[in-house]
């Protein structure tokens, strides 16, 4: 009976994959856990691997196709006359390390400013297990070098160099399990900066400021100077302005007097 091999789940935030290498072809014999393809994301490098020994049926997929998660890319048939079969090692173009190689004195030792993590583990997975590691302590490394692949049940991670430095102190260790946000190695670089979200400025408006005094219970016993001032500044402008319409009014009465003896006047020279 067929097994069909789909995009496993992807971590969190990531919607599609890249199948970026095929390693076999319709009709191909392979061995249990052998590589079929690779899988990248934009956080994570993902090995397909065969469950049993088993027949190539059918590839639905080319390389570079963007895939989403639980799309098939392949059917395989599990075939016991193959369990004899043994996984081919793939051609490494890194070195691996053991326990001991990775371990060196070194003058930065202790003193790592950057801590290096898994990101993200697929839904479900709660740890994975380091089995293999590419670099030494006291190893100059640039953003994106590869520094060690973790295994989980579902698929093989690859975590890499998120800044350039040097390899500092492996905190975990071959065969070792890690979790998600979990330190694996530490790295060194002497103008690294860790980000740190900036306040934001506060409004300098007097809306702003009355919502203080109004929602901030530790100002309750605070003299209210701000709304006495406005208060005072509102009332003398309020009398100010008292005070000219009052002069206005006398000044029309003025004037409507004057301009009635005026009218008298004029008319008494008429006779």
């Amino acid at each position: 009976m067929a097994i069909e091999l789909k995009v496993p789940v992807l971590p969190e935030l990531i919607d599609t994959a890249k199948i970026t290498k095929l390693y076999v072809s319709e009709g191909n014999q392979v061995a249990k856990d052998q590589i079929l393809c690779d899988i990248e994301t934009a956080k994570v490098l993902l090995e397909l691997r065969a469950p049993d020994a088993s027949h190539v049926s059918k590839i639905v997929v080319n390389e570079g196709d963007i895939l989403e998660a639980d799309a098939l890319i392949m059917s395989i048939t599990p075939d016991a006359k193959l369990n004899h079969l043994v996984a081919p090692k793939l051609k490494s173009t890194h070195q691996l390390l053991s326990n001991e190689d990775i371990n060196a004195e070194h003058e930065f030792k202790g003193k790592g400013n950057i801590d290096v993590q898994i990101d993200a583990l697929p839904d479900f997975v709660d740890s994975a297990t380091i089995i293999e590691i590419y670099v030494k302590e006291g190893d100059k490394v640039v953003c994106g070098d590869k520094l060690c692949d973790v295994y989980t049940d579902k698929a093989v991670l690859e975590v890499s160099a998120p800044n350039d430095g040097i390899v500092c102190d492996f905190i975990k260790k071959l065969e070792q399990t890690v979790t998600s946000g979990e330190t694996i190695v530490t790295l060194y670089h002497p103008e690294y900066i860790a980000s740190e979200l900036e306040p934001e400025p506060q409004e300098d408006n007097i809306d702003a400021l009355l919502a203080q005094v109004l929602l901030d219970p530790a100002l309750d016993n605070e003299p209210p100077t701000l709304v006495e001032l406005n208060a005072s500044s509102h009332q003398a402008t309020c009398d100010n302005l008292e005070a000219q319409e009052d002069l206005a009014e006398v000044e029309v009465t003025d004037s409507t007097v004057i301009d009635t003896d005026l009218m008298i006047g004029w008319a008494a020279s008429s006779y």
